[in-house]
């Protein structure tokens, strides 16, 4: 068994949610935009379809499918994108009524990032203007909440992703959390936060930061006062935001652009003093997320993006399969690589069979895994 880990995030927003109704109507998911994409020029390929058909994540026997499938082509664990605003959960049934209720869940690890952005109304997005109907803020009592509820249903389970004994739970826009709370107020609130996973017989929290704390207000912040933070917040380890990419002046890219892309990526990771954990994007296009009538361009904000093209699961073995080699060269990770993602359809990200590729996306994973198993040997 390799040491090398092969996460996927995993997206749920594929069954029933009183939230999603409330906004979009009775028995409303996300499919739905997948079904009415539309190509938006010329070789655009859209709309994906997905192999297994428009399935529910929260019957358990649709996890047990989908858990079987990630165990054989190599994938160890699902880090399952996790909500819960000011107003309460949102998108939970997938992880604790399909997930945890399906006979072979612990099969396979699994750990949450808590996505601590507002909620707008994005499905689909109009070119102008985007409705928020949903808050996270930096609040004590929210957070307390929240990480307590994880605390008691997801850290003590057998395949909870642990490191040294930490659970790990990831923060989506960690310097926007800090900046809404407050420095001093962060610290706290993150220092109790590991006192009560104590409290609890476990050997503390492994904090994870996504993005390199970037915030989308104002852009980046220097890698030394990141540094800075993480000694000073006790945060554990940083991971690529999920669909970092080269820069484009147009509306697509090149998928195979990233590779070169990646590796300067890692030349300046290397600088870091806290490990960061890479992660391969399998694609991106968030077109299915746009009002198919407004015109695509960026000129406008998310989801109106620039668009991959020319994704193949040759591609993203290539892409997987550097990132693993720039690890090995580098040393500056946790012998973890995140794949974003399983099953984002709507971002052009998803590893689940399609009509398109058939099982070829997981193909790739698993030859992937079977090298890194033959180099760790």
């Amino acid at each position: 068994m390799s040491k090398t880990k092969l996460y996927s995030y995993y997206f749920p927003n594929w069954h029933v949610d009183p939230k999603n109704e409330k906004w979009h109507g009775i028995g409303w998911t996300e499919w739905r935009c997948v079904q009415y994409a539309v190509p938006r020029f010329e070789g655009h390929s859209q709309p994906k379809k997905p192999l297994w058909g428009y399935l529910d994540e929260s019957d358990p026997k649709v996890m047990e499918k989908k858990i079987a499938t990630a165990k054989e082509y190599g994938i160890d664990g699902f880090i399952f994108d996790w909500y819960w605003h000011t107003d309460g959960p949102y998108r939970r049934k997938c992880l604790d009524e399909g997930f945890l209720k399906a006979v072979n869940n612990e099969e396979i690890d699994f750990a949450i990032m808590w996505c601590n952005h507002t909620a707008a109304l994005l499905h689909p997005a109009p070119y102008y203007g985007r409705t928020p109907v949903a808050y996270s803020t930096a609040s004590k009592e929210l957070f307390q909440e929240l990480t307590q509820y994880a605390i008691d249903n997801y850290f003590g389970k057998p395949n909870y992703i642990k490191v040294d004994g930490k659970p790990y739970f990831s923060i989506f826009l960690t310097y926007t959390f800090i900046k809404e709370a407050g420095l001093e107020e962060t610290k706290e609130m993150f220092d109790d936060f590991r006192k009560r996973c104590i409290d609890a017989g476990f050997e503390g929290v492994h904090l994870n930061a996504i993005n390199n704390f970037y915030a989308p207000d104002d852009g980046k912040i220097t890698q030394e006062r990141v540094m800075e933070l993480c000694e000073y917040l006790g945060i554990n380890s940083l991971a690529y935001h999920a669909n970092q990419r080269p820069e484009t002046d147009g509306l697509t890219f090149e998928y195979g652009d990233i590779i070169d892309f990646y590796e300067d990526r890692f030349k300046e990771d290397a600088k870091s003093t806290v490990p960061v954990i890479p992660t391969v994007m399998i694609g991106f296009d968030n077109s299915p997320r746009t009002i198919p009538s407004d015109m695509i361009d960026k000129n406008s904000t998310y989801p109106y993006c620039d668009i991959s093209v020319t994704v193949t699961p040759e591609k993203i073995g290539a892409a997987i399969k550097k990132t693993y080699d720039l690890t090995r060269k580098y040393k500056n990770n946790m012998d973890t690589i995140i794949l974003n993602s399983f099953n984002e359809w709507t971002e052009g990200a998803y590893l689940e069979p399609c009509e398109e590729f058939g099982y070829g996306k997981l193909e790739e994973v698993k030859k992937i895994k079977e090298y890194i198993e033959s180099v760790e040997k």
